[in-house]
């Protein structure tokens, strides 16, 4: 019934979808990233959206602007992802400022509830990158001090595609993130890199 009812907006969703999978969160898209030999923290601040993190080597910046639909005249949205390689451990953060005035299926006009529909878009598209299909078992993330639309949520990923994750997302103001670290899942987790990772996580609210 709702296919029928709103075919446009459904459409939007499933494009929107399809090219978060194809340029952003699919962790194959880090070939144009850098890597570096030794682990070497240091603390990135993700431009002016407030986001500070800990990466263990040197970050390379992809933006991409991602077409909203097939029709040129709905727009697009800007998606920045920064991130590095080492010891085929993967580490990156993206992000996208929400467009407020480009609904989709099931989101409220403005607000919180269009943050909560575009950050479930995100999830799926990570999951669907990993060819993970089991039903996902979000645990909530309480250590960005922050208030957080939607909240943090974290979940651990053992993928189909020779790929694991762990992966947070959350929203800030107009922004919404995911902040996730991948393996190839016959190596060893490196749990002290991973907890200093996700612990480095740090909004300045300049409160």
């Amino acid at each position: 019934m709702l296919v029928k009812q709103k075919p446009t907006k459904i459409m939007l969703n499933k494009r929107i979808c399809k090219f978060i999978f194809l340029i952003i969160v699919s962790p194959l898209s880090l070939t144009v990233l850098g890597c570096s030999q030794g682990m070497n923290w240091r603390e990135i601040n993700i431009k002016d959206t407030g986001l500070q993190v800990w990466l263990p080597c040197k970050p390379n910046e992809a933006i991409r602007q991602v077409p909203l639909s097939e029709n040129l005249k709905d727009g697009s949205v800007e998606v920045t992802m920064i991130g590095c390689e080492k010891d085929s451990q993967q580490f990156t953060v993206s992000y996208l400022s929400v467009p407020q005035n480009n609904p989709v299926a099931g989101a409220k006009a403005s607000g919180e509830g269009v943050n909560e529909t575009w950050i479930q878009l995100f999830k799926g598209a990570s999951l669907q990158a990993l060819g993970f299909q089991d039903e996902p078992k979000f645990v909530e993330w309480p250590n960005i001090k922050a208030v957080l639309s939607p909240k943090a949520q974290y979940l651990k990923v053992s993928g189909q595609r020779g790929m694991d994750a762990e992966i947070i997302w959350f929203g800030y103001a107009n922004n919404l993130y995911q902040v996730a670290y991948y393996r190839p899942t016959h190596s060893k987790e490196d749990k002290e890199t991973v907890n200093t990772y996700f612990s480095s996580i740090k909004i300045n609210t300049n409160e």
